[in-house]
């Protein structure tokens, strides 16, 4: 009994013994969760009170992953070959003022166009956050971490919802214009710009933590990067490319299906049961305080269970909570299927985060963070851009069929390329 109340105690000092910039790109992590769920119900219902569309909201959705394709591979080499730090924080300056200009947007046109360079900029961090939180961390904490960090992107990060809710119904109040009309919609998406780019000061003391500064790294990261290293020189280029595709075809089916599903849950619960942007803000972030806290339970599931085995049966259940939420009459079991399902991703997040960092050497982590931006960016955008077709076209509920296949198509892949050689395949 006393070794397990020493090894609780244990793990939660350890909490206050990371690296700087552990805590510093967390600190910003917060910005960042509110800044998603803010824009994420404030832009698609700006776009709607001027006047568009599920088609054309399915395309502007899908636009900050368009640019992701484009921005993710080149972003992840320069911050291979310039150093994590610089990358982060021109990120960070730029990102705020593309949610400016979609803000000030009307023009079908410059909507999609601030929305794509929101991508190009904004993908710059996620590339390198995950790279710079995996060197500035030992092995046994990673997953711990990753867990913290997904908590505060969609937990704490959740409060956005009643943000970007909560604003149109102040503003309204304040001026006599109705609350889903475009000049209360408009401050959710200003609101969107102003919170990371408050969050973001503190960047300026990150420390460099790339190939160039190894001293930066502890004890076990230096023997994990000459480990790794070596790993690595027994591996031809072929071998290298044929990991990298098992690696992200999976996640291209992962995220169309992700996409169909989250990229218009907005539009969906306004349409399907006609709620108004504070209760929607309301419900979002309840969910996405549920997922959350959801993720902090990885370190506890990989303890128990092989990493590749969670990933395949949490995408396996959920399944079910999607078809429940596309096809529910009422909104209470859509919105349970909903924060069922955010609940699984929540503790999945981390654990694949890990799981595909492991896989390579240091020295490609932030390449293949970019690869991942690429197929988020293709399977986001494809899947948006369905959703909307789907929704417009055949019924509100079209998408979430989609969502569902690929949440069958992408595990499986998973399970045949690493089920049996997953030990053999990585390189790390």
């Amino acid at each position: 009994m006393s070794q397990v109340i020493t090894a609780k105690k244990r793990r939660f000092t350890a909490i206050f013994q990371y690296q700087r910039n552990v805590y510093l790109l967390l600190l910003y992590s917060l910005g960042k969760g509110l800044q998603l769920s803010v824009a994420n119900i404030s832009i698609n219902l700006y776009a709607y009170s001027l006047g568009y569309h599920s088609a054309f909201i399915g395309l502007l959705t899908g636009m900050p992953a368009l640019g992701a394709i484009i921005a993710a591979a080149p972003s992840g080499m320069l911050a291979d070959k310039l150093g994590r730090k610089p990358v982060i924080i021109l990120s960070a300056i730029l990102t705020p003022l593309t949610l400016f200009a979609t803000a000030l947007a009307t023009n079908s046109y410059m909507l999609l166009i601030a929305q794509f360079a929101n991508g190009l900029v904004s993908t710059a961090y996620w590339i390198t956050q995950l790279p710079m939180l995996t060197e500035s961390t030992g092995k046994e904490e990673r997953v711990g971490v990753m867990g913290v960090n997904f908590f505060i992107l969609y937990g704490i990060g959740s409060a956005g919802s009643f943000i970007g809710g909560g604003i149109p119904e102040i503003i309204s109040h304040i001026t006599g214009a109705a609350a889903t009309s475009v000049i209360p919609q408009r401050w959710g998406v200003i609101a969107a710009g102003v919170i990371p780019a408050l969050l973001a000061i503190p960047l300026i003391w990150l420390k460099e933590t790339n190939q160039r500064n190894n001293s930066s790294l502890s004890a076990e990261g230096v023997h994990e990067q000459t480990d790794e290293t070596i790993k690595a020189a027994t591996q031809s280029k072929w071998q290298i490319i044929g990991l990298f595709i098992m690696l992200l075809l999976p996640d291209i089916i992962f995220n169309i299906g992700e996409s169909s599903v989250s990229g218009l849950i907005q539009l969906f619960l306004r349409l399907r049961f006609f709620l108004h942007p504070g209760e929607i803000g309301a419900m979002l972030s309840i969910i996405g305080a549920v997922g959350g806290i959801s993720s902090l339970l990885s370190p506890q599931i990989t303890r128990k269970f092989k990493m590749l085995r969670v990933l395949v049966i949490l995408q396996y259940i959920t399944i079910p909570c999607i078809l429940l939420t596309g096809f529910s009459a009422t909104v209470l079991p859509a919105i349970g299927g909903e924060a069922i399902r955010r609940m699984i991703l929540g503790a999945l997040n981390p654990i694949y985060a890990v799981f595909v960092m492991e896989m390579v050497p240091q020295r490609m982590r932030a390449t293949l963070s970019g690869m991942y931006g690429v197929t988020y960016g293709v399977g986001f955008s494809a899947g948006s851009a369905m959703a909307g077709y789907l929704q417009q076209n055949i019924g509100l509920s079209a998408p979430f069929t989609l969502g569902a296949a690929c949440l069958l198509l992408a595990p499986t892949l998973l399970l045949l390329f690493f089920g049996k050689k997953a030990q053999q395949t990585a390189v790390s």
